[in-house]
């Protein structure tokens, strides 16, 4: 099988080009980045041609072009394996073979996913709503490179296509995208004015956690931590909302307040996925190279120039969360060290301050070497869930939140990202990400919680990560609101 690559030889505007092509489709995404610097290449694409859901043990795969639909039981990692495995490339009809994405799978594997990858009881709640994961496999994509400003398509022949099929699919993909579409969109900046976040997210009536039960919830906690059962737990809670406007919408406001290298829309039949994430859970390249970038270690921008830069500062001496993010890195090293080759893993980056545009984050970069014989899902089982959003020890962290935290994270905390045909992957840890189904948004908060923990502080550092979500909801329902007064003029 061929995987052919066209250049489109102009700038294009991602928003207007996705909501023209792919923003009415049932199950479309884009993988967007929105960080010149960490999220370099943008994709997006709809019109799968497989669809594998899974739901505890159950799985469902459907091919969308003969309607055949398969259910059984399995591994959830494994699973998409499989299918990646069928969709082996021989040969690529480009130079450009550097891109890291070309073809393949866009999905999410949700939190509940970790009795798979760990020892521990399965949890969910949810019913048949939101799948525990959701792979898209689609043969045609857009590709855009923010660095150096050029889009390319990319066609992978299926196997019932002969390569001038391919050929002729491919370029009936570029006139359907940019011979018959105009690209046109209203700017959203001339919609509302911003004001302060603060503002906005004081607008917005929401369902969670009160600060009593999350008091008590972080004593037991630090009982636990007492006791010597674990080193740190990351407890969370979810902040639930009425969501009267269209989630695209929400998502192109979102991607302005809190642009972030592992943005992302995913419309998956009913249920939206709006990603501002800053955080890389596993990145696997083509040759065995395996990457993990933990943060752990929070503090809001500032105000003036020189509050920035004091906060910045404390964040980057402050000992907690120093020592906080170095338990995660060694608990990394350790999930790392199940599949690496030995004596390849490294610690590259150590409590490295980076700045987002809402916050300050404390964070590090694991690195190692896949060992032969093992794919990458084999490492995304090794190091699932990711330990920032766990604890250390792992395992006994989990049982414990299982037991404290009031309903099931779903697609939080999981991960999020691309599966290439050519064997690399690049998953993003879901936080800082909305939920949207059925009128409703959820998203969820936390941090990590250790022995000299104070309280107080801890809540306000979930009410700074959730500040951007908040304004964004706030000010997508606002705009709602004016366009329904204008139509009633």
């Amino acid at each position: 099988m061929q995987l052919f690559i066209e250049e489109y030889p102009h700038d294009i505007d991602l928003e207007s080009l996705f909501a023209a092509c792919y923003g009415e489709q049932p199950y479309s995404f884009w993988l967007d980045g929105n960080d010149d610097e960490r999220g370099r290449y943008s994709y997006m694409g709809g019109d799968p041609f497989f669809i594998l859901e899974s739901w505890g043990e159950r799985y469902r795969l459907r091919n969308m072009r003969s309607g055949e639909v398969n259910d059984g039981e399995g591994d959830p990692f494994s699973s998409v394996q499989q299918i990646l495995e069928q969709l082996q490339v021989d040969h690529i009809e480009s130079d450009n073979e550097e891109i890291p994405f070309l073809a393949g799978g866009v999905g999410y594997f949700s939190f509940e996913n970790k009795s798979f990858a760990e020892p521990v009881t399965q949890t969910r709640e949810n019913g048949e709503d939101i799948p525990d994961s959701c792979w898209i496999f689609v043969d045609k994509m857009l590709i855009y490179d923010r660095k150096e400003r050029r889009t390319w398509l990319s066609k992978w022949q299926l196997q019932e296509e002969s390569v001038q099929e391919a050929r002729d699919a491919l370029k009936a993909f570029r006139q359907g995208i940019f011979e018959q579409h105009e690209f046109r969109l209203a700017s959203l900046t001339e919609t509302w004015d911003a004001g302060s976040l603060q503002h906005w997210a004081d607008q917005l009536e929401v369902q969670m956690e009160d600060k009593i039960h999350y008091r008590e919830k972080l004593r037991r906690i630090q009982e636990h931590i007492g006791r010597g059962d674990i080193y740190q737990a990351c407890y969370t809670y979810p902040v639930r909302t009425l969501l009267q406007a269209d989630s695209w919408t929400l998502y192109r406001i979102l991607r302005q307040l809190n642009p972030a290298p592992f943005s992302a829309y995913l419309r998956l039949n009913g249920v939206e996925v709006l990603s501002s994430s800053p955080e890389r859970l596993l990145r696997c390249y083509q040759d065995g190279r395996m990457v993990s970038s933990p943060i752990k270690g929070t503090r809001p921008r500032g105000k003036s120039i020189e509050e920035d830069e004091i906060l910045r500062f404390q964040l980057g001496h402050h000992e907690k969360d120093r020592a906080e993010n170095v338990m995660i890195v060694d608990l990394v090293r350790n999930d790392f060290g199940k599949i690496a080759t030995t004596g390849s893993v490294s610690v590259p980056q150590l409590l490295e301050v980076e700045t987002y545009a809402t916050v300050h984050q404390l964070v590090s970069t694991v690195e190692a070497k896949l060992q032969a014989g093992l794919n990458p899902l084999d490492a995304v089982r090794a190091v699932f869930p990711g330990g920032s959003m766990t604890g250390a020890p792992k395992i006994r962290a989990l049982e414990i939140l299982a037991e404290l935290e009031s309903s099931p994270r779903g697609i939080y905390a999981g991960g999020l990202g691309y599966c290439d045909v050519r064997g690399g992957l690049d998953l993003c840890m879901v936080i800082r990400t909305i939920i949207c189904q059925k009128g409703m948004a959820t998203f969820h908060v936390g941090g990590g919680i250790v022995a000299d923990s104070d309280i107080e502080a801890e809540f306000c550092e979930t009410e700074d990560k959730g500040l951007a979500l908040k304004a964004a909801i706030a000010m997508a329902n606002a705009i709602y609101h004016s366009s329904m007064d204008n139509s009633k003029k």
